[in-house]
């Protein structure tokens, strides 16, 4: 389900560059890039009321799902600290004494050189 919103919010974020790019600004935007000038890319009307349709829509779908993105990444991320601070890891700062794990050896001492 997360890799849909992942795809989704690429093709929006794509989109929504374009269709910005698109539309005619003081310089005829990118369309004048192409060989047409000013409002010549989609005939003589212009075709901008279009464009801020589109790209109000863009914008508003690219808010939308960066807050459920955000949403989801801080819900994992709270996830996985629960379950880091279960296995003997804290992130408060604080340091953790390590827990000895079965069957591994003793620490010993290094021998001193004389």
């Amino acid at each position: 389900m997360i890799t849909l919103i992942y795809v989704i919010f690429t093709i929006v974020c794509v989109f929504l560059v374009v269709t910005v790019l698109l539309q005619p600004g003081k310089s005829g935007g990118l369309g004048a890039a192409f060989g047409g000038g000013g409002n010549t890319v989609f005939g003589a009307s212009g075709g901008t009321p279009v464009f801020r349709r589109m790209t109000t829509g863009a914008a508003i779908c690219f808010m939308l799902l960066s807050i459920y993105l955000a949403y989801y990444s801080l819900d994992n991320s709270v996830t996985s600290q629960t379950v880091q601070k279960k296995r003997g890891l804290d992130f408060s700062g604080s340091l953790v004494e390590a827990q000895e794990v079965p069957g591994t050896p003793a620490p010993t001492q290094a021998p001193t050189q004389p």
